[in-house]
């Protein structure tokens, strides 16, 4: 209980920190099942955010989060019609540290550069999966934010693929690896192109969009898409 409630006031204090984060970073994931790396462009201004998820064997998957009205809209362009799908969202801070009192970290003395960031190794493993944290001391992009508008909480592959044990790390991670111990499957995820810069307001505009208001979302589930997760996977 004291390690949920120590990350409830620690997720709190760093979305009041971030909520002034501006810029632009990338996010790439390489999974070993898959050969066409996914690839997500981020544009975050305070507490809104753009996410674009691109990939080979689709059209470019967007979604616009904004926590300070809790809505997720996935945007359409399909056919010279552009729609958006609008719901309500719920946040659960402290579900990232549920069914967490298994994990073990360790701090390594390994140091590399990944991203022009000198990074420091990390070790995290519970039951299900090991992983392999580089992080830097240096503050270069809002990472709470990040698991916040990526999280697909309910889903098989966003349970295997959550990353765990950050809490205890120090610093933020350019590049994160997960091993899946029951399959061998792993997913390299990789932070670059990371700026601090304004961003203008015209990038979350969808006054082109034919808004379309959906039900609710329920507690726990989200519409984005989990670091990991490659758009194509939920149809074969």
């Amino acid at each position: 209980m004291k390690r949920i409630n120590l990350l409830v006031v620690c997720i709190l204090f760093m979305q009041a920190a971030f909520a002034q984060w501006q810029g632009n970073f990338q996010m790439s994931v390489i999974n070993s099942s898959r050969p066409e790396p996914v690839v997500i462009d981020f544009t975050i201004k305070d507490t809104i955010s753009l996410m674009v998820i691109k990939n080979e064997r689709m059209a470019p998957f967007k979604t616009i989060t904004d926590r300070g009205n809790n809505t997720s809209t996935m945007l359409i362009e399909q056919g010279g019609t552009n729609m958006a799908i609008r719901r309500k969202i719920n946040n659960h801070p402290a579900s990232a540290a549920q069914n967490e009192s298994n994990v073990k970290v360790i701090a390594t003395e390994e140091v590399k550069e990944i991203s022009g960031y000198k990074c420091k190794k990390y070790l995290a493993s519970d039951e299900n999966k090991n992983m392999e944290y580089w992080m830097t001391e240096e503050d270069i992009l809002p990472w709470l934010e990040v698991l916040e508008i990526t999280k697909t909480p309910g889903r098989g592959m966003a349970r295997m693929q959550r990353p765990i044990g950050y809490q205890d790390m120090k610093g933020v991670p350019v590049q994160y690896i997960i091993t899946d111990r029951k399959t061998n499957e792993i997913t390299t995820v990789t932070f670059s192109n990371i700026k601090k810069q304004p961003v203008p307001n015209s990038v979350f505009d969808m006054s082109g969009y034919q808004m379309q208001e959906m039900p609710d979302l329920p507690p726990g589930m989200e519409m984005p898409m989990p670091p990991g997760a490659t758009p194509h996977s939920d149809h074969k």
